[in-house]
């Protein structure tokens, strides 16, 4: 009699079991399904196609200036940005001034991909001479960038510029990084 008791709520089980499981099967998708759930944003409009867009931040780079930034975008593809920055150390000065002109090539809700030219002025000098030390002051250069969405706000960007050292004609592809809050 225990025996088939045993064996009757075995049955029982294994039916709800197998129960269950279909249950579970019958809410899957299948991934063609799933795909065409996914938004895709690079068919989203941009913010920067819709509205004017500034923006406040951190540059760091030897073409454009290091320092505070700010950039307008206004409604289209153009955006320019200008950056300045000073350091007063007991001994020496350091200071630049740059600038940007930047053109979208592709630009989503998340991200943007974008060409630019830009120009950057560097000074360094110590207490006792009042001249710049540096023999390439003055720097004109193109590159490509790419920046993405920390947040909806906040935006990191990577750049790499070909640079033109006037003063000494030097070219070198050097790196630029940047940190923004943008706001319309």
């Amino acid at each position: 009699m225990t025996s088939i008791r045993v064996m009757g709520v075995f049955v029982i089980c294994l039916l709800l079991l197998a129960n269950a499981q279909s249950r579970g099967q019958e809410n899957q998708k299948t991934p063609e399904e799933n795909t065409k759930q996914v938004i895709d944003v690079s068919k989203e409009k941009s913010v920067f196609n819709t509205t004017d867009v500034w923006g406040i931040g951190l540059n760091a780079g030897l073409l454009s200036g290091i320092g505070l930034s700010g950039r307008f975008h206004p409604q289209g593809r153009f955006c320019f940005q200008l950056t300045g920055g000073y350091l007063g150390l007991e001994d020496q000065a350091l200071w630049s001034v740059g600038g940007e002109g930047q053109f979208d090539f592709d630009a989503t809700v998340r991200s943007r991909f974008y060409g630019y030219l830009g120009l950057g002025l560097y000074y360094q000098d110590e207490s006792d001479q009042k001249q710049n030390k540096l023999k390439a002051p003055f720097r004109l250069g193109i590159g490509v960038a790419y920046e993405w969405s920390i947040s909806p706000k906040l935006i990191f960007n990577a750049n790499m510029a070909f640079t033109f050292f006037v003063g000494s004609s030097e070219v070198l592809p050097l790196p630029q990084v940047g940190l923004y809050y943008y706001f319309n």
